[in-house]
Parts: C-alpha cells; structure tokens; sequence
C-alpha cells in the first residue's frame, strides 16, 4: 500500500521527496518526514509514501509536514525551510505543536458558529465515541449519523435528525 498526498493544481516542483508550489500570493511544500520511500511527483502534484505494510488489526503512522507561507517568500527560504524538516524529522516543531495544543485549554470568538463547534468538539465527542470508534446511541441509532449530527447541535444538547 502507498499513501499520495496532493496539493492543488499550480506552480509545482520537486526538490528530492518535496513536493513545492508556488501559488498566488501564498507557498506550500508536502514534506516527508522519517525513513519511509517517499517520492514526489510534479505531473500528479502528489507526494507518494510507501510501500507501507499493514498487517491486519495493526495500526501505521506516516508522519508528514504541510509548510505554508502566507504570503509568499523568497523560493530559497522555503526549501531551506522544508530542508531542515526533513534533516529533523521536526521533531522540535512536533514537541512545540503538542505543547501548544497541551496548553490551549478555551478558544473565545464572537463568532457563534466556531465557538460551538469547539466546545461541542472539546466537550461532546470525547463523552460519545470510545477509544475504539463505537459510539451508543439506543435502538434509533441509524448507521453513525448520531455522531455527525451529535457534534453539531447549535444551541441544544439535543438535535433531531439534520
């Protein structure tokens, strides 16, 4: 099995495994990270990772860096950039992010919308789903919508069917 990361259709090239674009006002660049086979390939605007052997009831991790500039900087200090990832395998930028997300405790915005998906997200879904994807919704569950419509309910814990 591989696994194929795309970037939108663009300004696209390749430095060894990174796939870079260039795009309007903005860059990005999928970055490999580990000891995996990776390849990038301009034409398809994909990077493919693999083969990846999956035994059944196993579970795989493929790590991968999406590098963004807004906007757009010198091409130089992107690959630089993406370079140093790969040289890394970001492990400090990994340690960083899950420091961040450790702290980050409550997120306010006016906007009403993205402030409920949060809370429904920070406090519903845990309390619904086990830790092995099995959620219990009664003698009315209908396939694992519950969990779709469950996660958005705006204003009420109790939704009906949306």
């Amino acid at each position: 099995m591989a696994l194929r990361l795309s970037l939108a259709p663009g300004s696209l090239r390749r430095e060894g495994s990174i796939l870079l674009q260039d795009g309007d006002g903005f860059q990005s660049s999928l970055i490999p990270l580990g000891s995996r086979p990776a390849k990038a390939d301009v034409m398809k605007g994909q990077l493919e990772i693999g083969p990846i052997a999956v035994a059944p009831g196993a579970r795989v991790s493929v790590e991968t860096a999406l590098l963004v500039k807004i906007p757009a900087r010198h091409a130089e200090e992107m690959l630089a950039q993406a370079r140093s990832l790969v040289a890394s395998s970001a492990r400090q930028e990994q340690e960083q992010t899950k420091q961040r997300w450790a702290a980050t405790s409550l997120v306010r915005t006016k906007d009403q919308t993205i402030q409920e998906l949060y809370d429904k997200a920070r406090f519903g879904l845990p309390g619904m789903i086990a830790d092995d994807g099995a959620m219990d919704a009664g003698i009315f569950e209908y396939g694992r919508q519950w969990v779709r419509d469950t996660s958005y309910c705006p204003g009420s814990h109790l939704c009906g069917d949306v």
